[in-house]
């Protein structure tokens, strides 16, 4: 059995569990049956360690048509359960000239969130984004034209990160369709989260250090953790630029600051919150709630670079777009880098499109009266076939002694 069914087969226990937990609880309070106290760790800090799972099917924002209305009832989430459930079918045929993609069997998708919100956020009250700043609306519009400057695949760099195998959820993480599977780890000093997918690990230190130097800019910040009763509050700051958030309406600066607050309120959910300020990129903070629940272990590796053939199959397609004539760059006069890769002998182009260099006019020898040649090639019949051919684009032009001449009188281009 491969890893993708037993992953589908540990995910389903967790699906349950949503179904069966009634609404969260307040934080701080026992969740579950109420003989329940909250597990301390062998050094008295609360215990949050275990295998959680936030998928969800909660949209980030509430819908326009549903107002002000915050949570649904029971009724109400069995039965979205069951309309979203057969919208997302992809066991349908897929439209005409579309190849497809997996089947149900590989989803993870789960349910309506635990807490039976209509959306992840709740502040704002209205459970939306807030609007954006307007230096916010200045960065969109010049991410926007920057993008539009160059290629999508005219390098690795204009890919996203999570195709380049760096980071696939921001934080705070917020649920896609499958691998939404943390496992938290304590010891007395630090808290170790692991996200399954791309398996990034945050090292978040509670011994009170300050933050790293304002110099220090990295893709998930620099985290600090604190206990404030029953609640691990984490508080990160020093992202970069390139911060990945899904789903929202802005692209985050170097001042995003996010408050994360985990609370164990059951035997088997934590109550997830979080608070994201960007002062540069929205109108206000926002806030909102995730709730995880447990699930069986164990969670396996997402080893995403070493089966990562879809980077280097992209823009080897792309430059055989470009060169064919089928595509190009959106930067006119910049030439193309080629990557490595394209050099190994899959990309060779075949034999009778090998580039060639054109044949000289007149007798294809320079003389000592000619200003500014050294030397020119003879008509390439007479050359080594080998030595005047290459076989790639970008690959270095060889150098070739003309028959009779000195080593020091080579020919070149």
């Amino acid at each position: 059995m491969n890893w993708h069914a037993l992953r589908r087969q540990i995910a389903l226990p967790a699906a349950a569990i949503a179904l069966l937990l009634p609404a969260a609880p307040a934080a701080g309070q026992a969740g579950g049956s109420g003989d329940w106290t909250a597990p301390r760790t062998a050094w008295g800090d609360p215990d949050l360690q275990g295998l959680w799972n936030n998928a969800t099917t909660t949209p980030l924002q509430r819908p326009e048509e549903l107002g002000a209305k915050a949570f649904l009832t029971d009724e109400e989430v069995a039965e979205r359960d069951q309309v979203v459930g057969a919208a997302r079918n992809t066991d349908r045929e897929p439209r005409p000239g579309d190849p497809g993609t997996y089947n149900e069997f590989w989803w993870e998708r789960g349910q309506t969130a635990a807490n039976n919100r209509t959306s992840l956020i709740f502040d704002p009250p209205n459970g939306r984004l807030p609007a954006l700043s307007p230096d916010g609306e200045r960065r969109v519009s010049a991410n926007a034209r920057r993008r539009q400057q160059r290629g999508e695949y005219d390098s690795w760099t204009d890919r996203p990160l999570a195709e380049r195998c760096i980071i696939y959820r921001g934080i705070p993480g917020f649920p896609t369709g499958y691998n939404n599977n943390y496992h938290i780890s304590q010891t007395p000093d630090y808290v170790a989260i692991v996200q399954e997918h791309i398996h990034e690990v945050r090292l978040i230190p509670l011994d009170g250090r300050p933050h790293a130097s304002d110099r220090i800019r990295q893709w998930l910040g620099d985290s600090r953790g604190r206990w404030e009763g029953e609640t691990l509050v984490v508080e990160t700051t020093n992202f970069s630029d390139q911060a990945l958030l899904r789903n929202v309406n802005g692209d985050p600066s170097e001042s995003l600051h996010v408050i994360e607050r985990y609370t164990r309120v059951g035997p088997d959910m934590i109550d997830y919150e979080f608070t994201v300020t960007d002062p540069v990129t929205w109108t206000r903070p926002w806030s909102g709630s995730l709730p995880l629940t447990a699930f069986e272990g164990p969670m396996y590796e997402y080893a995403c670079h070493e089966g990562n053939y879809a980077l280097e199959n992209v823009l080897a397609g792309a430059r055989a777009q470009e060169h064919d004539g089928k595509g190009r760059s959106r930067c006119p006069g910049r030439r193309v880098r080629w990557p490595l890769f394209w050099r190994w002998p899959p990309f060779r182009r075949p034999a009778s499109r090998r580039r060639r260099s054109p044949r000289p006019t007149g007798s294809g020898r320079a003389t000592a009266a000619t200003p500014g040649i050294r030397a020119t090639r003879r008509s390439t019949r007479s050359m080594p076939p080998t030595s005047a051919t290459w076989s790639w684009p970008g690959a270095s032009r060889p150098t070739i002694s003309a028959p009779g001449r000195s080593s020091s009188s080579r020919a070149r281009r």
